[in-house]
């Protein structure tokens, strides 16, 4: 962690051929070892923030954060405030009580007792275990007084701010485990300093380019009403929904073998050891549950983590997730559906898309017939109830395949359409007239929320009871109170949140239980008043409320009543009789259309199953990341070479084949442990544009293969992942992704040329190599450039400024014909913010007489070793060149590092 921060920039140079010739460069990185063990895999550590809300949840996901620690530059760890949990003001006018508040002490508590103990053990498995003093220095405390504020500059959000202005090279991973108010306000005070300014187009550039937030369920309303409006170019993914299979409602969103990692047993033999993890908090260890369904639940079993899905998103694990959320990963995978936005479900911005989903080996959410479905019906009623209680619509879309029934009777079809589920009883609100077409109803979960056009509405029993048809679903009956004083001439008012009472998409992903143009009645007796609602924010006394189509007519006090009739359903035909209050109302919902009829006969309660799930793209992960935490957390308790460490695991990056042609899968894999490993590669069909399987010849081998469908389409991409686990429990898991983009078929119907995959340094150590291909295109060789100068600038990571200067490194070379191989580590100089000199610090050079394969020496420079002398940290720039003997412009690429003093 950095004590100070430089302000050099990152430049990358990249000089374009000027003749036909192509040449590959493919670079072995030399991997140093510290200590008695291979060092782990050498990458630029992602900078980070955290801010965090300190829920219980917070607590948990902070004790796994520290034993990843290593993976990341930890830049900041801010205290900051959410709709949920707020510090308050006592000195404030008026005063802001607290809410639901753990405090700030938590934090330095746990990285000076837990982490400081375990931190020399976890520096004998990588020395970039930040130390805990520097954890404790960007300790800072941030916006807490309450839920969305954001005016303050507060000494957390002035740090946010300084990071983002301090012109190292990105990116900034924002993540936000509470609200964003604290983000919000560190941007919020770069542009109200800068903008207006000459400087205000390239700061906001720069920073724009710089901050990637995440966040985790949108927990306030500062993205919507700020973020999302002032800085509409900061990359940001929003986890609404699949965070929840790492949250409290585990135990439904979890196929039974991650599940199973979640109990009490796997939890306590593995996660409840050592100096760190010992106080992780489980159920019943002073947390109390939230689990759901709570059934599912016992003492002792995993809490949450609902915020970890933030740095699992972070962690370099070979998945390519930081080139795209859309490609999936530890973190989640998330839907483009802004220039610089991802979310899970793009319903929460009123986007006609469904959430993300991926197909699942077993079911997950299981709906139940409503109806008793016979032979010949080509539609199917429904039941479904979420993990929290809710029915209504089935998480699923058109296009899944769905199963009816169980064992010998099951029959499996595949959607044309999905509709709402059957509600479960409601009871009318108020009186509704023979005659009438207008039914008011009101928002009791998501059964009444999400009624559905064209589903049947039955009202009343006996004699009185008749069914009519929704045509039209408008907002619910709502009582709830004002959440805040307004005064007369107030054209906002604050209300608070009733039962399942979701305005702007603030708490829940129903349609808003409030609309614009809805009739609000506010107070009681004589007093009472209407109001019409102009448009919708988000609840809570810390909201932005309901802003109203004329001022208040009169002062409102905190608690008063707030009535909105809605709009209702509208229903046909017309009522036949006279229905009074409370009677009861239900649906069965629109349910799903099949694309064949049913063969036979299902009872009422027959399961209804589909093979994809919203949460999938999470849980189906579980069982690897629980391992790999089970095995880090061994490292703070067991000698070292009792412990287990991940496989390294490399090989082409990206693929351009037509269809019909074999695209060849060639991986490399070691094991810094010398155990076995199982191979197996996977197609991620939801994460490619392709929308079709294929078959992977050779799946359980390194070197493995598939034809391109004929299907397929020129654009389309097709992603597989190469998974190697070792066989040492608790097992570690290493990644390769593999991009394949299709191309145009060759003209003249002649033979499909073979593919060209884009070679990256393979792991030293036994495995096929990758394919080298005959003639790389211009990109492709770049890509190669890039790929050798980034494993240049990670050996030197490892090496660090002392062992640099002291003894230089070594590599091996390999190029494709004759030339001049140079690599140079670069110095920039300043003086009083503005750069005056570069010194090169070391430098390496080889000329080939032929292709071949060569080791150079990086040699430290006199220059280097007084421009350096006394720093305890550089950053420094790894400059690769190839310039061919044939002459032309030399190929240049760089790559900023940032090197401490080991």
């Amino acid at each position: 962690m950095p004590e100070s921060r430089g302000s050099s920039k990152w430049h990358a140079l990249l000089a374009r051929c000027a003749s036909g010739l192509v040449l590959l460069l493919l670079l072995t990185a030399a991997l140093l070892a510290l200590g008695s063990r291979p060092a782990l895999a050498a990458q630029d550590a992602p900078r980070v923030v955290i801010t965090t809300d300190g829920e219980g949840d917070d607590i948990a996901s902070m004790h796994r954060f520290l034993l990843y620690a290593n993976e990341f530059e930890v830049e900041g760890i801010v205290s900051s405030a959410s709709q949920w949990h707020w510090a308050g003001d006592p000195d404030a006018t008026p005063p802001i009580p607290a809410n639901s508040w753990h405090g700030t002490d938590w934090i330095p508590e746990l990285i000076d007792r837990g982490y400081r103990e375990a931190h020399p053990r976890l520096l004998q498995h990588d020395r970039h275990y930040p130390r805990p003093e520097a954890l404790l220095r960007v300790i800072k405390q941030g916006n807490i007084a309450r839920g969305a504020e954001m005016a303050r500059n507060t000494e957390g959000s002035e740090w946010i701010k300084e990071i983002l202005l301090d012109r190292e090279p990105g990116p900034v991973y924002l993540q936000a485990w509470g609200g964003t108010n604290t983000i919000a306000a560190a941007l919020r005070s770069i542009r109200d300093e800068y903008a207006g300014t000459p400087q205000w187009d390239e700061i906001y550039r720069e920073v724009s380019d710089k901050a990637v937030v995440y966040i985790i369920q949108d927990q306030d309303s500062t993205y919507r009403n700020y973020l999302a409006k002032a800085w509409p170019d900061v990359r940001t993914i929003i986890n609404r929904d699949q965070f929840e299979a790492f949250a409290y409602s585990w135990p439904g969103y979890n196929a039974p073998a991650g599940r199973r990692l979640l109990q009490k047993d796997w939890v306590s033999a593995n996660l409840l050891r050592g100096p760190l993890m010992s106080d992780y908090p489980v159920i019943g260890n002073g947390f109390t549950s939230l689990c759901r369904p709570a059934a599912m639940c016992q003492d002792g079993d995993w809490f949450s983590e609902g915020d970890t899905p933030a740095f699992l998103h972070t962690i370099p694990t070979g998945l390519r997730q930081l080139e795209d959320p859309a490609n999936g990963g530890w973190g989640g995978r998330f839907l483009k559906v802004g220039d610089r936005l991802w979310i899970d479900d793009p319903r929460y911005f009123g986007i006609d898309r469904y959430r993300a989903v991926d197909r699942t080996p077993e079911p997950i959410e299981t709906a139940t017939l409503a109806a008793a479905a016979k032979a010949g019906d080509t539609d199917a009623k429904f039941t479904w109830v979420d993990v929290a209680g809710h029915t209504g619509s089935i998480p699923f879309r058109a296009g899944d395949r769905v199963t009816v029934g169980t064992g010998a009777a099951a029959e499996t079809r595949t959607m044309v359409r999905t509709g709402t589920g059957s509600s479960a009883p409601m009871r009318l609100p108020e009186p509704a007239a023979a005659g009438s077409t207008n039914v008011p109803y009101i928002a009791s979960g998501r059964s009444a929320v999400e009624l559905g056009k064209g589903a049947p509405l039955t009202i009343g029993t006996g004699e009185n009871r008749e069914t009519v048809t929704i045509t039209d679903v408008g907002s619910p009956r709502l009582e709830t109170t004002a959440a805040a004083p307004a005064a007369a001439g107030d054209t906002v008012l604050r209300v608070a949140r009733t039962g399942n009472f979701c305005i702007e998409f603030a708490n829940c992903l129903t349609p808003a239980t409030v609309r614009s143009g809805d009739v609000l009645t506010i107070g009681t007796g004589a007093d009472q008043f209407t109001a019409t609602v102009a448009s919708v924010g988000t609840p809570f006394a810390s909201g932005s409320g309901l802003t109203l189509t004329a001022p208040l007519p009169a002062a409102v006090a905190g608690g008063t009543a707030v009535l909105s009739r809605g709009t209702g359903l509208t229903v046909t035909p017309a009522l036949t009789a006279a229905h009074a209050a409370n009677e009861t109302m239900t649906s069965p919902g629109s349910g799903l259309e099949l694309d064949e009829p049913l063969r036979g006969v299902h009872a009422i309660g027959a399961p209804v199953t589909s093979d994809h799930s919203p949460h999938w793209p999470q849980s189906r992960w579980t069982e690897a990341i629980q391992n790999d935490l089970a095995a880090r957390t061994a490292w703070t308790v067991d000698p070292l070479e009792a412990t287990n460490h991940a496989p390294r695991v490399d090989g082409p990056l990206n693929v351009e084949a037509a269809p019909g042609q074999t695209v060849r899968l060639a991986g490399t894999a070691t094991d810094p442990d010398g155990d076995d490993l199982v191979a197996r590669w996977w197609q991620y069909r939801e994460a490619g544009t392709y929308d079709g399987d294929v078959t992977v010849a050779g799946a359980s081998s390194l070197d493995a293969s598939y034809v391109v469908p004929e299907n397929a389409k020129p654009g389309d991409t097709i992603h597989t992942i190469l998974e190697v686990r070792d066989d040492r429990a608790p097992y570690m898991t290493g990644y390769h992704r593999v991009i394949t983009t299709v191309g145009e078929k060759p003209a003249g119907g002649g033979p499909t040329p073979p593919p060209v995959p884009n070679p990256q340094p393979p792991v030293p150590g036994p495995g096929p190599k990758p394919v080298t291909p005959a003639k790389p295109s211009y990109g492709r060789t770049v890509a190669a450039l890039r790929a050798q100068r980034n494993a240049a600038a990670a050996t030197l990571r490892r090496l660090g400024l002392g062992r640099l200067l002291g003894r230089g490194a070594r590599r091996t070379v390999t190029v494709d014909q004759a030339g001049t191989y140079t690599e140079q580590v670069l110095l920039r100089v300043r003086r009083n913010g503005k750069p005056v000199r570069t010194v090169v610090v070391a430098r390496g050079t080889r000329r080939f007489a032929a292709a071949g394969r060569a080791t150079i020496t990086l040699k430290p420079t006199a220059a280097g070793r007084r421009a350096l002398r006394g720093q305890r940290r550089a950053t420094l720039t790894v400059r690769v060149t190839f310039r061919r003997a044939s002459g032309g412009k030399a190929l240049v690429t760089s790559r900023t590092v940032r090197v401490s003093r080991r």
